[in-house]
């Protein structure tokens, strides 16, 4: 398999699409279960490959992705992302490539749950985590402290024994 081509797909489908893997005149349908690349080049080794029966569940992980994360409707905000993938199992055609969910309209108040994901209202998909666990929540930024303004700016907040000399 030619590295480059395998990289370019592997980019665009995630290790979690279904894949045709075509191997000696016979289409076989598989997933990527590890990728192996040089530890110095971003060359693949080597690739396993899961052969999937299409008639019987696979268990796998897939990515979580935020929409429109640089949206956020409430500014200034710190998004914190704690689910970066989650386990589900569902038969080979009901594979999604990621799990999603909009993060536009969040508030500081209420969280993004695992029941919030677009893959939880899916019938065909089992989601083998607790729903109610949190994918991500939406904080105010928090105000740099005295010592941080001083690391920042290099200059010291005035005190009032300071301010006395100045007079």
């Amino acid at each position: 398999m030619d590295s480059s081509e395998f990289l370019k797909i592997n980019r665009g489908t995630g290790t979690s699409a279904l894949i045709d893997l075509e191997l000696e005149e016979k289409t076989i349908p598989v997933v990527v279960k590890e990728v192996q690349k040089h530890h110095l080049k971003d060359q693949v080794v080597h690739i396993d490959f899961q052969r999937l029966n299409m008639n019987e569940e696979v268990r796998l992980t897939i990515p979580i992705v935020l929409l429109n994360r640089d949206n956020i409707r409430l500014q200034p905000s710190v998004l914190v992302q704690l689910l970066d993938e989650i386990e589900i199992e569902c038969l080979p055609a009901h594979i999604p490539p990621a799990a999603q969910v909009d993060v536009q309209y969040m508030d500081f108040s209420t969280p993004i749950t695992v029941k919030d994901l677009d893959i939880a209202k899916n019938e065909n998909i089992t989601i083998l985590r607790d729903l109610d666990d949190i994918v991500c929540t939406l904080t105010p930024p928090s105000a740099p402290s005295d010592e941080e303004e001083e690391e920042e700016t290099g200059i010291p907040e005035a005190t009032e024994a300071s301010e006395n000399r100045m007079e």
